[in-house]
């Protein structure tokens, strides 16, 4: 997918409501972009409690999937952009999605309790 920026000076950085600026930035200038929730965080139903690393892995690999089923035949390139904890997420998701060309991570975190091993 290529796309000229005409101006980045529009999108603030400052964090709030930055993914709507962003959704609103990319629109301006042709390209889609989904935001989401992972289960059991944010807008979604469920409890924080109920969240793990390999369900936030399966759930950017369905969203992935989704994005996929709406293009039908036509040749998808993905970028996953992930803010935070969500970056380490899109890392670690980029393994299994063949459309993937390129990541985004916006301030991620890496090594929160000590080890990168939460997936066991």
């Amino acid at each position: 997918m290529n796309f000229k920026v005409k101006s980045v000076k529009k999108l603030y950085t400052n964090q709030h409501r930055i993914g709507v600026k962003l959704g609103k930035f990319f629109e301006e200038n042709g390209v889609n972009l989904i935001r989401f929730d992972y289960r059991n965080l944010g807008v979604s139903d469920g409890y924080f409690e109920q969240s793990n690393m390999k369900d936030r892995i399966k759930d950017i690999k369905e969203v992935c999937n989704y994005i996929k089923s709406c293009f039908g035949n036509i040749k998808t390139e993905i970028f996953l952009i992930g803010f935070s904890d969500g970056a380490r997420n899109a890392i670690l998701a980029t393994q299994s999605i063949t459309e993937l060309k390129g990541l985004i991570l916006w301030n991620p975190i890496f090594n929160i309790y000590g080890n990168n091993n939460e997936m066991d």
